[in-house]
């Protein structure tokens, strides 16, 4: 991986670590967009067109890469969405209304997203269904026993992060997919953190939904994807309504496409999806397993390189699991040392960075500053941070 390839991150103006939020895109991602809007921007599954034929045949190509990119067999089905985001909400909507009733629960963690935690809130509200969530002890760590004793018969749903968003987190997804299968209740994880930053085997880890947001994984935005059980899926009713996704509409009724068109409705990204694979292509070309080790490397001397910050405090005690670090300089307030660390040149980001239910549980209402770590990421970044910090943390109040 060169980080020339990078177009904004060329010149080193920046020390970019804000790759939680969202990651750069390589050159051949870039290079694959325009290369289709110019040559063959047409909708897919409509017109006999050549123009049609081909982006259709780049649209489907795409869904096999990202499929075989996340290890998803004959037994899963790769539904294009918007992003984690709207798979979660596919999902929230659709396995709700096919598989539960009235008292059912949906038990997901209180370290979640927002993305993964207000849908099935607001839906168990809707529904009255019973919305369980596993409290968080003061280690930051989900309790674990309580979790265990919470599944019952009445659970039809587990969703959970892959890697948390907030302190880089790595949940036992197999652990937790075991427990959860023995008593026959599917499970849902959010890998939008971990995506593109380790290898994911989605039929190894035997989930039933995983996923993601390209642009969390070097492509394009408005573009990811849900990887699921088809023998779910076929059982599951359209969230949306629209052109391409019925076989045939009658004054009465209608019958819709069997998954994954049914859940796909109106024009689709498919510039998107022509990103979204050249992002996998690139990754397959850098070699995840390296990349994940190097980057594991780099956040444990980001780590270890706030820990002799005088005044620097990391609420999550231990080295980092994954390529997120999340620290507060006490009495600065978070966004001042996220601006003063902009004046430097170095992006991170501050706040709550949407888990409020996360940081109610530890006290902590004004959220940390966080760090994230991609590909292009250096050990001189992190020590751009680091002096920058220093200098921050030596101002006085």
């Amino acid at each position: 991986m060169n980080r020339k390839d990078f177009p904004l991150l060329a010149d080193g103006k920046w020390a970019y670590l804000d790759n939680a939020a969202t990651t750069q895109r390589p050159q051949p991602v870039l290079d694959a967009l325009m290369e289709a809007a110019v040559t063959c921007n047409a909708n897919v599954h409509r017109s006999p067109h050549g123009l049609g034929r081909e982006m259709t045949r780049r649209f489907e190509e795409a869904r096999d890469k990202v499929g075989r990119f996340f290890g998803a067999g004959e037994n899963y089905t790769v539904v294009f969405t918007s992003g984690a985001t709207g798979a979660i909400n596919l999902v929230a909507h659709s396995y709700l209304e096919a598989f539960c009733q009235p008292g059912d629960r949906i038990l997901t963690l209180g370290s979640e997203h927002h993305s993964n935690f207000v849908p099935w809130q607001q839906l168990c509200k809707r529904q009255g269904l019973d919305f369980q969530v596993v409290p968080i002890l003061p280690s930051g760590q989900p309790d674990w026993a309580w979790f265990r004793q919470a599944l019952s018969p009445a659970t039809k749903l587990v969703a959970l992060a892959h890697v948390t968003n907030t302190f880089g987190v790595v949940n036992p997804l197999e652990e937790v997919i075991r427990l959860a299968h023995e008593r026959g209740i599917p499970v849902l994880v959010d890998g939008a953190q971990a995506a593109g930053h380790r290898p994911v085997g989605v039929e190894r880890l035997g989930c039933d939904f995983y996923c993601v947001s390209a642009h969390k994984m070097y492509g394009p935005t408005g573009i990811g994807a849900l990887l699921a059980r088809t023998q779910l899926l076929e059982r599951m009713p359209p969230l949306q309504f629209g052109g391409e996704m019925v076989e045939r509409v009658t004054v009465e009724d209608t019958r819709f496409q069997p998954p994954p068109y049914r859940f796909e409705a109106g024009t689709p990204h498919f510039l998107g999806a022509v990103g979204f694979a050249a992002a996998v292509d690139y990754l397959g070309q850098v070699g995840l397993e390296q990349a994940a080790r190097e980057e594991q490397t780099l956040a444990r001397a980001l780590w270890e390189g706030l820990r002799a910050i005088p005044g620097v405090e990391l609420p999550v005690a231990g080295p980092p699991q994954a390529g997120i670090v999340s620290f507060s300089l006490p009495p600065f307030h978070p966004y001042d040392v996220a601006v003063l660390l902009d004046q430097q040149g170095v992006a991170v980001r501050s706040g709550t960075h949407c888990a409020h239910p996360l940081f109610d549980a530890l006290g902590m209402p004004q959220g940390v500053v966080r760090a994230s770590l991609g590909l292009y990421n250096t050990l001189e970044d992190v020590e751009r941070l680091c002096r920058a910090l220093r200098r921050v943390a030596a101002i006085k109040l």
